[in-house]
């Protein structure tokens, strides 16, 4: 398959291009990557954004592992060292190289994009979502997907938590993980904090200076990616999916994941099936 500018796409021969855009500031492909596949060590000389639309993976730099799923959003410096594989039904993944231009520019305004991470619920998916949903729609819109990509890379540098995740206390890490557990019974602040022994106010302020939100919008971020993935089987109906990920039904989900990320639940689910 050819980009729209008319040159081959450089991918590998194991996955399936579905799409692709370049300009001299960054080159776009929307990508699926068979269940099981394992890419060994190995690195890239453009940095890479990466938005997963289906399934999971895990990715390993050196002895840190992350296991991103639907919606999460990586960033890969050049010359980062790395193995990736793709998990269970494999995976689509909208995935920007970005060109030297946009490097100085982005290297000039801001160093966080220059490190290997990978976020969850950033309000880069937002951006990043229309410029997949573009691409796919096989319209030759480059204008509107170069200024997806530039308030998505915008979006990376603001509103960050004062520490890094990583360097978050075990007793903080634990908790987000109960958490992660539990969200679907409706688990509050208050709980959390008096499971973690600590005040709530406390609990509120270390959570959000660590992990760069509040407890309530984490858990509408778990909910949200819950029903992302469960869009990805066909066999599941709207307003399964809702039930399943703990709205009170389809149209509420649908406000919800509009609000959120621009496009309904419906048109995500053509987005990635």
């Amino acid at each position: 398959m050819k980009q729209k500018n008319g040159t081959e796409p450089i991918t590998d021969p194991r996955t399936a291009v579905l799409a692709g855009f370049a300009t001299d500031q960054f080159s776009m492909s929307v990508s699926d990557y068979p269940a099981g596949l394992r890419h060994d060590w190995h690195s890239h000389e453009k940095p890479i954004l990466t938005l997963l639309l289906a399934g999971h993976a895990r990715e390993s730099v050196g002895s840190l592992d992350a296991v991103p799923g639907p919606l999460d959003v990586g960033l890969k410096p050049d010359g980062i060292r790395h193995t990736d594989h793709f998990w269970l039904q494999g995976v689509r993944a909208l995935r920007i190289e970005l060109c030297s231009p946009l490097v100085a520019q982005i290297a000039n305004q801001s160093q966080t994009l220059m490190r290997w991470r990978w976020l969850s619920g950033s309000n880069a998916v937002r951006p990043l979502l229309h410029a997949a949903d573009i691409l796919l729609g096989g319209e030759p819109r480059g204008g509107l997907i170069e200024d997806a990509v530039y308030e998505s890379l915008a979006a990376l540098t603001v509103n960050k938590p004062s520490r890094s995740a990583a360097q978050a206390p075990l007793w903080l890490v634990r908790s987000r993980q109960h958490l992660e557990a539990t969200y679907s019974n409706g688990i509050r602040l208050s709980h959390l904090a008096s499971e973690a022994g600590v005040h709530p106010v406390y609990y509120a302020r270390q959570f959000r200076r660590f992990f760069g939100c509040s407890v309530g919008e984490y858990a509408g971020w778990l909910q949200l990616r819950a029903a992302a993935s469960l869009l990805s089987d066909s066999r599941v109906s709207l307003a399964h999916a809702a039930n399943e990920a703990g709205y009170a039904d389809q149209s509420h989900l649908t406000r919800t994941f509009a609000g959120r990320f621009g496009i309904t639940p419906g048109r995500f689910r053509r987005l990635i099936t």
